[in-house]
């Protein structure tokens, strides 16, 4: 079935930052996009986000025309070729993002989350690692497609405490998993076949913290669907609420090709 794309980004440093260390990259053409939020002092996170962005952008759009045993990382036989393109891509960045970090002062002890969408033939690809979220909106109902690699999401699956609990937990901002703070790392790939209608939601944590997934939803419907109006009201509520964090989120709609 032939479908186009439309999305629509926002980001925001928030009410409590003065400098916005998220980055994103929204690509209608390769339906390809990013949300990375970075970490370290002295905006040496805004670097860390901004390198996992590109490096993944730049091996997604070179990696198409080279032969795979040119890529950096070996074959996953479990995974198909746009997987395992994507599991390179992020891969990639984690090296080169651990590399910069240890080689520059400046940036020492940088890192940053990552989830990455991309949308080829009739399967969505999710890559992520750290806290930042995927979602796929469905009708009335929204699927979280990715697992937090965090301290608090660890506690929730223990039974430890509650989903409610965590997301106002001191300890919620520590992550366990992130690109550029090892030499290596695993990346979490899902794939999902997608339906006309359907609407992926790529956001970090400074939303997430302060917006309930069925807030997120009724946001969508609020607003018709209409994803330009979704993303700005998206990061106005999550001000609202307290803007504790930078705020970014990426509002995606497949929609049928009209001829």
């Amino acid at each position: 079935m032939k479908f186009f794309i439309n999305s629509s980004a926002k980001s925001d440093v928030g009410r409590k930052r003065s400098i916005n260390e998220d980055a994103y990259l929204e690509q209608k053409n390769d339906s390809l996009f990013i949300v990375a939020d970075g970490m370290g002092g002295h905006a040496a996170g805004e670097i860390a986000s901004k390198m996992a962005v590109e490096i993944v952008k730049d091996f997604m759009q070179t990696s198409k025309h080279k032969d795979i045993s040119t890529w950096p990382f070996d074959w996953d036989s479990k995974l198909p070729i746009e997987a395992n393109r994507l599991n390179n891509a992020v891969k990639l960045a984690n090296r080169e993002i651990f590399a910069k970090a240890n080689s520059d002062f400046s940036v020492a002890g940088m890192g940053t989350t990552i989830v990455t969408l991309f949308i080829h033939e009739g399967i969505a690809y999710i890559a992520h690692v750290g806290d930042s979220r995927a979602y796929l909106v469905r009708n009335s109902s929204i699927y979280r497609l990715t697992t937090d690699h965090s301290w608090v999401e660890d506690q929730v699956k223990a039974g430890n405490i509650s989903e409610e609990d965590a997301r106002q937990h001191p300890m919620r901002n520590v992550i366990t998993r992130a690109l550029g703070t090892q030499d290596s790392v695993n990346v979490d790939i899902r794939m999902e076949r997608w339906n006309i209608n359907d609407y992926f939601v790529l956001c970090t944590d400074g939303l997430t913290t302060h917006l309930e997934d069925s807030e997120i939803i009724n946001g969508l419907h609020k607003h018709n669907g209409m994803v330009k109006d979704i993303s700005k009201y998206l990061v106005n509520e999550a001000n609202l609420k307290g803007g504790d964090d930078n705020i970014t989120v990426i509002v995606v709609h497949v929609q049928k090709e009209v001829k």
